[in-house]
């Protein structure tokens, strides 16, 4: 009999899938096994009964690797799990930049204490309507288990979805609706298009190219949807999201040299939460270098539910941007005529792009 201690809360309902060679203890230092989420391990001591520990999710930042190979515990994670997750978080940011959630939820705080609300509310709701998305197209780039997903979601929302994978796998084609049309190059999929929902690898052709799209798209007043890793380098009572706002390499008298790549490849960053952007500060040049972003946490967090990001966090822990594509630049839509990357089944990416 194997015993098996949880660090979070898990789904009753995946626990009742354990067989009877294995029951569940409240006490982890007797445990043979540890189920897990975002609980940090890094200060455990482990006992040497322990064996594996299964991270219910794609990242194992939380769980210190190094020192379970020392001790020969082995590691589990579960990249994909979340797929459907951010399916949903796709369909969100799409929804709220059509629709002007955003700024139409600003507007009604406004109307606290008015006295003849509903009379205000039809005279101003009108500037909120927005579009529907029911007719519009999407191109969805990268059709994997997420971006199958949010392919056939969108279909059935009735929108018309143009796919592109150049790995497209048997298992992820027989997933797709048999009505999407699948192009063979990305410059097929721009012109037809009025979302485009990218998942591309942080190299040297990506790297903040993703800003001017962005800068352009509210310019117009245009809210802009965006999933990056939201637990690193910030903090949720300051609302502050920058890289330089601890002193990590003197606190642990170390170095923290992984680049974006790297700490993909590491397990030790992935997109973790969607948010949106509301307005950003230029530097004398016309750059960007802070932005302005309304977070889904309610008011408590940040400054009354919004947050202050460095530019050079943005560059660093922001993987995926919904953006119309008449805002991407030239030099976004030509990378993707360049010769494909082919990724390895365990590369990260997968667990963001699929």
């Amino acid at each position: 009999m194997y015993k098996i201690g949880t660090l979070n809360k898990i789904s009753p309902v995946g626990l009742a899938r354990l067989t009877d060679d294995y029951t569940i203890t409240e006490n982890v230092q007797e445990a043979n096994s540890i189920i897990l989420r975002s609980y940090n391990m890094h200060d455990m001591e482990f006992s040497p009964d322990l064996l594996a520990i299964g991270r219910a999710g794609a990242g194992v930042n939380n769980i210190p690797l190094d020192k379970c190979a020392q001790q020969g515990i082995v590691v589990f994670n579960a990249p994909g799990a979340n797929a459907n997750a951010v399916k949903e978080l796709c369909l969100s940011g799409m929804f709220l930049a059509a629709r002007n959630i955003p700024a139409g939820l600003e507007w009604a705080k406004t109307l606290a204490g008015t006295e003849d609300v509903g009379k205000a509310v039809e005279k101003g709701k009108g500037q909120f309507a927005g579009t529907e998305i029911k007719g519009k197209t999407l191109g969805v780039i990268g059709l994997g288990a997420i971006g199958a997903m949010v392919a056939n979601a969108a279909e059935s929302l009735g929108m018309d979805v143009i796919g592109y994978d150049p790995f497209l796998s048997i298992k992820a084609a027989l997933s797709l609706s048999n009505t999407i049309k699948i192009v063979d190059s990305p410059k097929d999929l721009y012109p037809q298009c009025d979302y485009i929902t990218i998942h591309v690898p942080a190299n040297d052709n990506t790297k903040g190219m993703i800003d001017a799209a962005a800068f352009a798209q509210m310019k117009d007043g245009e809210p802009v949807w965006f999933g990056c890793d939201v637990g690193k380098r910030s903090s949720r009572d300051g609302g502050i999201m920058d890289t330089e706002l601890y002193d990590l390499d003197h606190l642990f008298d170390t170095t923290f040299g992984m680049t974006k790549g790297e700490r993909l490849d590491y397990g030790q960053s992935l997109m973790t939460h969607a948010m949106v952007f509301q307005g950003v500060n230029l530097d004398e040049n016309g750059n960007p270098n802070r932005w302005r972003v309304e977070n889904s946490w309610g008011e408590d967090a940040g400054k009354d539910g919004y947050y202050v990001m460095s530019d050079r966090w943005f560059d660093e822990y922001t993987y995926q941007i919904v953006v119309n594509k008449k805002y991407l630049p030239k030099e976004v839509l030509d990378v993707y005529e360049s010769e494909p990357i082919m990724l390895e089944p365990w590369d990260p990416m997968g667990s963001l792009a699929k």
